[in-house]
């Protein structure tokens, strides 16, 4: 016979998105009951996330590193910005465990479990007031746990007819992380580097992340933009780390462990099948022309979890016609960049090169926000090669009639 867990709330994934609704879910007080469930493939161990803020955030108190400075460079140029008053946070994987767990303990009741999620399905008829859930659970011994909850939230795409794909089936960001550790002071602790371009771009538009711990160690990560699975498969980052590591920061013996690999899907929001409200990447809180994610993801957990502490139990949506006008607005311009990094990425690198090279910190993250004014979008937008925009359609039709 089955096990049945009964609870108020099932929120389906223990990573970034499920681990941050829960830490908000305890932090609005509200006297529901959870359940988390999770499989265990990806442990928190070695997992890491990053973040910029002016400290307004739930989990800016729990980073393990906070920087003042960011770094950009290219072919011949070098910049080091003042983000004040933000400042560049990271969190690794167990302590935002351990903030969910701190945060999600004032929870009435709260249920861990280890498993599978494999679909929804929408119970009707059990006399209740509210409709309820059914969360089918695989344990790693092979018992099934039914979890019957009034609402199901989800980051891992459980929802009768939710979408599964692959992320790397579409565009995304492939990337591999190592941390390195110098034989000597090479990092300053109260600088990452954000984007440095100076990486073999052979692969698509690339560029290095620097995110330092102490003064001789950082993770240092290679991205690279990419359109399709072929490209993705092709990519070798660990040759450009290993140069990187040589060229550019100067070790040339250093220790490197393999921390972080993956992708990031570059999508707009996709359904999240029957019975089920999406979390994370699913909701669209990858922002598309960055891959940047975790801050966005604070405010909607905290969104959720406010609308759950006021009984809407409801997903937060845009009010207003000019927060509906500036969130098609943001999202056309995200889909205009990926379209110029499909067409001429030498192209799109250029863009992102004058975005940074002209313009100030704090402005750059403000408009990356989406909280720019129409004001102080124009004053950036007068910064950047805007004609590469323009020419990108032009490029990607004669390289079809070419193919």
């Amino acid at each position: 016979m089955n096990e049945v867990v009964d609870v108020d709330l099932a929120i389906v994934g223990g990573g970034a998105a499920g681990l941050s609704m829960l830490a908000h879910l305890g932090e609005s007080r509200w006297r529901g009951t959870v359940a988390l469930v999770d499989d265990g493939a990806r442990p928190e161990a070695g997992r890491q996330w990053a973040w910029w803020s002016q400290g307004e955030l739930l989990i800016d108190a729990h980073a393990a590193t906070s920087a003042s400075r960011a770094r950009v460079a290219g072919d011949g140029w070098v910049r080091t910005l003042d983000l004040a008053p933000y400042s560049y946070k990271a969190i690794t994987g167990g302590a935002l465990l351990d903030a969910a767990r701190l945060h999600g303990s004032s929870l009435p009741r709260l249920v861990w479990i280890e498993g599978s999620a494999e679909q929804v399905s929408v119970l009707e008829g059990d006399g209740r007031e509210r409709p309820v859930g059914e969360l089918r659970v695989t344990r790693p011994d092979g018992s099934v746990t039914l979890v019957r909850a009034g609402a199901v939230l989800d980051s891992a795409g459980v929802g009768v007819g939710a979408s599964r794909r692959d992320p790397r089936d579409g565009p995304h960001l492939d990337f591999l992380g190592w941390h390195v550790r110098a034989d000597r002071d090479v990092f300053d602790p109260d600088v990452a580097t954000v984007m440095d371009f100076r990486t073999d771009q052979g692969d698509g538009l690339a560029f290095m992340y620097v995110l330092p711990t102490s003064t001789r160690t950082a993770l240092v990560e290679r991205t690279v933009f990419v359109i399709g699975r072929r490209a993705a498969d092709l990519i070798d980052h660990a040759e450009a780390l290993t140069l990187y590591a040589e060229r550019i920061l100067g070790i040339a013996e250093q220790e490197a462990v393999v921390v972080e690999q993956g992708a990031i899907p570059l999508l707009p929001p996709q359904p999240a099948g029957i019975g089920v409200t999406p979390l994370g990447a699913a909701a669209g809180m990858v922002k598309l022309s960055t891959g940047y994610a975790f801050a966005r993801i604070q405010r909607h957990s905290a969104a959720v979890a406010q609308s759950f502490a006021s009984e809407q139990r409801a997903v937060p949506r845009l009010t207003g016609w000019r927060q509906r006008l500036r969130h098609r607005w943001y999202g056309l311009l995200d889909r205009a960049l990926l379209g110029v990094i499909e067409a001429d990425p030498a192209a799109a690198r250029r863009i992102l090169e004058a975005l940074w090279r002209r313009n100030d910190g704090p402005a750059i993250l403000r408009f990356l926000d989406e909280q720019a004014s129409l004001l102080q979008q124009v004053r950036l937008f007068v910064t950047l090669p805007f004609w590469l925009f323009i020419a990108a359609p032009v490029v990607r039709l004669r390289r079809r009639r070419r193919g």
